[in-house]
């Protein structure tokens, strides 16, 4: 009978490291052991790591043709994908919630894995909204995100100053292209009560200024986004009805703030509440 042979150990992807006690890859083992041994350490490496299920990286831009997943336009727009090694280490499901982190910005997106992104970085499309607000280089933090989402009623929306904003006049502002343009950015997105939100329309830069507010009645969702109040100046509403949709970015260091979505997904018989906050 021969001698059984012996299956070579896989060596795992992710490392942990008794000294730091940080988890890196295994690609990154020797940029781990120079940080270490630095006489100028910072306090976190440069590579990529994670440390409490939070995932320091930086994010890699593709094609939506290169992922593996066929998702619609507006939901890769609210969307990072990660190999299924890193969302094992941050105990992240499918299509979960999370908290990513831009310096001081917050955003609350959804995320999927898939086996054809990067082990180590974060991969959102080129479009998307974390790719509007983070450098391919720069240091972003992702981590599951664990609050309260209501739904909104109404949400006021204002198109702040920017540098091509004289571009889109009044006129086009308040017609049927651009509002009907506003609603599909805004239906599904999670955000603060008041925030702003990058927008493009027609290849024009601007910022939209959102305002929600819950309301106490209980109204059709479609009604209130047909009464969406688009204004260029927002000195110019002093009777702004803060009645409306909270959709963008959160700003909870973890569980502070009640973040609130847009348009529900249908349910059997309940109303849209789920978990998280900012």
């Amino acid at each position: 009978m021969p001698p059984k042979s012996k299956s070579p150990k896989v060596k795992p992807e992710w490392v942990l490291c008794p000294q730091s006690g940080l988890l890196h890859h295994s690609t990154d083992s020797t940029t781990h052991s120079t940080w270490l041994s630095s006489t100028t350490t910072s306090p976190t490496p440069p590579h990529p790591h994670i440390v409490s299920d939070r995932l320091n990286t930086t994010i890699s831009l593709v094609s939506p043709s290169s992922l593996s997943l066929s998702l619609p336009t507006q939901v890769l727009y609210s969307s990072i994908f990660i190999s299924p090694c890193v969302a094992r280490q941050c105990g992240l499901g499918q299509a979960s919630l999370v908290l990513v982190t831009v310096n001081t910005t917050r955003l609350v997106l959804t995320v999927f894995t898939s086996p054809s992104v990067s082990p180590t970085q974060i991969t959102c499309t080129r479009h998307s909204w974390l790719a509007s607000m983070a450098l391919p280089s720069q240091q972003v933090s992702m981590q599951m995100f664990t609050g309260e989402v209501e739904m909104c009623r109404e949400v006021e929306v204002v198109v702040v100053s920017l540098s091509d904003s004289e571009l889109v006049d009044r006129e086009m502002s308040e017609s049927d292209k651009f509002r009907t343009a506003v609603k599909f950015q805004l239906a599904g997105l999670v955000v603060q009560t008041d925030c702003q939100l990058p927008f493009s329309f027609y290849g024009v830069q601007l910022v939209l200024r959102l305002r929600v507010s819950m309301g106490v009645e209980e109204r059709d969702l479609s009604r209130v986004l047909d009464k969406l109040c688009l204004d260029t100046d927002l000195a110019s509403s002093p009777g702004l009805d803060t009645s409306l949709l909270d959709t963008s970015h959160t700003t909870p260091p973890h569980m502070a703030s009640t973040a609130i979505t847009s348009t529900p997904q249908k349910t059997p018989s309940t109303p849209l509440s789920t978990t998280s906050t900012t």
